[in-house]
C-alpha cells in the first residue's frame, strides 16, 4: 500500500477508489522522482486500498510527520451515465483533504482536479491546487515551503498553480515532462490479480477538440524524449511487467501519426519482441505505415475512438474525419494482426433512430470482420467543455440529466433515455460476445476484499495468505486463488530472508 523513500517530507495520497480496472498511482510517481531530483524525500500512499482509507491516511501521516501532503486527484467521476455506479469521487477528496489541512500544507492536482480547479479547491478546503502535469512546479513549491516560505510566496511565478482567492484557473502552457523512478509494487501485483496494465506516456495533450472532452482544456500538448520513454520500458521489464504496458496517451497517433510510428520502431528496435502492450488510437488518423509498425514492436491490442459511424453525429462531436475514414482505419489494425476494440458513444447530440441504425449497419461489418465492439450509452457532461455548452441550452432539457451528487456534473443521451438507447442498439446488433455495453457490471464488495488482502502482500504476507485464501474458499474466483500464490510465494521469500545464515 505504501511506496517511500527513506525519512519522507512530503506525503502523496492517490485519490482513485476505482479498482477495477486497477491504475497505477503513476503521476504521483512521476511526482515522487521529480522530488527526489530536487533532494525531497517522498512517499506515496494509496488509502482506497485498506478497508478503511481514513483511517489509514491518519496512520500514515502520524507516523510520517510530513510538511506537505499532496493530493493526486485522479478521476472526477467514473465518467458512468449509471448514477448509481459510482458517481462523483469529488466528496472522497473533501475528505481526504479535511483529515490533514490543519495539520499540514495540503496540495491537490491531478487530471481530475484539473476538471474544475477553482470550485475543488474552494470545497476541498486545501491550501494550493496544480493545474496538468505541473510536477516540476510543484517541486519547486515544495522546494520553496521547505525553505521557510509561506504558501503565497511559494506559489509566485509558478504557471499551474491555484490560489483559493483565484477566480479563473491560469491559462495552459505546456510543461515540462518528468518520468517515473519507480513504480508501486503493490499495485504491480493488483494488475497481476485482475488483468491491469502498467502505464507509460509518450506524452500530454491533444490536438482534437471533441466536444465531450476534458482533455484540451485541462493539459497542453507536450513532448517526452524517446530516450526517457525507452527507460521507463525498461524499468517495467525488469520488473517483470513487460507484458502489461500500456501507453497512456490519449491518442497514441495524434497530433502525428508519424511521431507514433517512430515510437513504435524505436521500441522494436531497442527491445524487439520482449514487450507487450496496448494503446489508445483515434480510428480517423491512422496511416498505412502505424499498423505494421505496431505489431512488429509488440503491440498486441489497440483501442480505437471512433465514437459514431454517423457523420452527422460525428460532426456534432467534433471529429474531423468521415466515417468512412474511420472504418478503414479499423480494418488496417484487424489486417496487421491487433487485437481491435471500437469504442462507440451512442446518445450524442444530434442522434436519431436513422444514426444510430447507420452506426449498427456498419459495425456489423466491422465485428464480421474480428473487432471487438463497446458501447457507452449516453456521455457525461464536464464543466468547461463544448458538450456542457450545447447541454445547457433550453432545446436540450429533455437529454440532460443533472447529477444528484454534483451540480457542476450532467449525463447527456438523445434522442431517448439511455435504457430506451441501449434496448434499441441491441436489437440492431446481432448477440454477440464481442458486443460489449459499459458499465459493465461487476461486485465492488469482492474487489475491495481482494484490494484489502492486496495491500497486506509486501509488509504482513502471512495476513495477506489468510484472507486470499478465505476469499477463494468463498467465492472460487481465479484472482483470489492467484492472489493466495503470489501471497504464498512472499511468505516463503520472507522465511527464507529471516532463517538465512548472517
Amino acid at each position: 500500500m505504501r511506496w517511500q523513500t527513506p525519512d519522507p517530507l512530503v506525503l502523496l495520497v492517490f485519490v482513485d477508489p476505482v479498482l477495477v480496472p486497477p491504475a497505477q498511482p503513476y503521476g504521483a510517481q512521476i511526482i515522487c522522482e521529480t522530488l527526489a531530483n530536487r533532494g525531497i524525500r517522498a512517499s506515496t500512499i494509496w488509502p482506497n486500498l485498506a478497508p478503511n482509507p481514513i483511517a489509514a491516511l491518519t496512520r500514515e501521516f502520524q507516523q510520517l510527520r510530513p510538511a506537505i501532503v499532496g493530493f493526486s486527484f485522479r478521476n472526477l467521476d467514473s465518467a458512468s451515465v449509471n448514477h448509481e455506479q459510482h458517481g462523483s469521487f469529488a466528496d472522497l477528496l473533501v475528505d481526504y483533504v479535511a483529515t490533514l489541512r490543519r495539520h499540514a500544507i495540503t496540495a491537490v492536482g491531478g487530471s481530475g482536479y484539473s476538471i474544475d480547479p477553482i470550485r475543488l479547491l474552494r470545497d476541498t478546503g486545501a491550501h494550493i491546487g496544480f493545474i496538468g502535469p505541473a510536477a516540476y512546479e510543484f517541486a519547486e513549491f515544495c522546494d520553496r515551503i521547505l525553505q521557510g516560505s509561506t504558501v503565497h510566496l511559494a506559489a509566485a511565478g509558478l504557471e499551474t498553480a491555484v490560489l483559493p482567492d483565484a477566480k479563473y484557473p491560469p491559462r495552459l502552457r505546456p510543461q515540462r515532462l518528468g518520468g517515473a523512478g519507480a513504480f508501486h509494487d503493490t499495485a504491480f501485483r493488483w494488475a497481476h490479480l485482475v488483468g491491469g496494465t502498467v502505464p507509460v506516456r509518450t506524452k500530454t495533450g491533444c490536438s482534437l477538440r471533441c466536444s465531450y472532452c476534458v482533455v484540451p482544456s485541462i493539459e497542453a500538448v507536450a513532448y517526452r524524449q524517446c530516450s526517457e520513454i525507452e527507460r521507463e520500458l525498461a524499468m517495467i521489464a525488469a520488473a517483470g511487467c513487460g507484458d502489461r504496458i500500456f501507453i497512456a496517451d490519449g491518442e497514441f497517433n495524434l497530433p502525428s501519426p508519424k511521431r507514433a510510428t517512430e515510437i513504435a520502431r524505436h521500441i522494436q528496435r531497442r527491445f524487439g519482441k520482449m514487450l507487450r502492450w496496448r494503446c489508445y488510437l483515434e480510428a480517423g488518423f491512422i496511416t498505412d505505415e502505424l499498423p505494421p509498425a505496431l505489431a512488429e514492436a509488440g503491440c498486441t491490442a489497440v483501442s480505437l475512438t471512433v465514437d459514431s459511424l454517423s457523420n452527422d453525429v460525428r460532426r456534432a462531436l467534433g471529429k474531423q474525419t468521415e466515417a468512412a475514414t474511420a472504418i478503414r482505419g479499423v480494418e488496417q489494425c484487424l489486417a496487421s494482426g491487433l487485437t481491435t476494440n471500437v469504442n462507440i458513444l451512442a446518445g450524442a447530440p444530434g442522434e436519431t433512430t436513422d444514426s444510430l441504425q447507420e452506426t449498427a449497419t456498419q459495425l456489423q461489418h466491422l465485428l464480421r470482420g474480428g473487432a471487438s465492439v463497446f458501447i457507452a450509452v449516453g456521455l457525461r457532461v464536464y464543466p468547461g467543455t463544448p458538450l456542457a455548452q450545447t447541454a445547457a441550452k433550453p432545446s436540450h432539457d429533455a437529454f440532460v440529466q443533472r447529477d444528484a451528487t454534483d451540480h457542476a456534473l450532467a449525463s447527456y443521451c438523445a434522442p431517448f433515455a439511455p435504457e430506451a438507447v441501449r434496448g434499441f442498439m441491441n436489437n440492431l446488433l446481432p448477440p454477440s460476445a464481442k458486443v460489449v455495453y459499459l458499465p459493465v457490471d461487476r461486485d465492488d464488495s469482492f474487489y475491495q476484499q481482494l484490494a484489502t488482502a492486496a495491500s497486506h502482500l509486501t509488509e504482513t504476507p502471512n495476513a495477506a495468505a489468510e484472507q486470499f485464501h478465505a476469499l477463494a474458499v468463498e467465492t472460487g474466483r481465479p484472482e483470489a486463488m492467484l492472489g493466495h500464490l503470489y501471497a504464498e510465494r512472499q511468505r516463503r521469500r520472507t522465511l527464507d530472508t529471516e532463517t538465512a545464515c548472517p
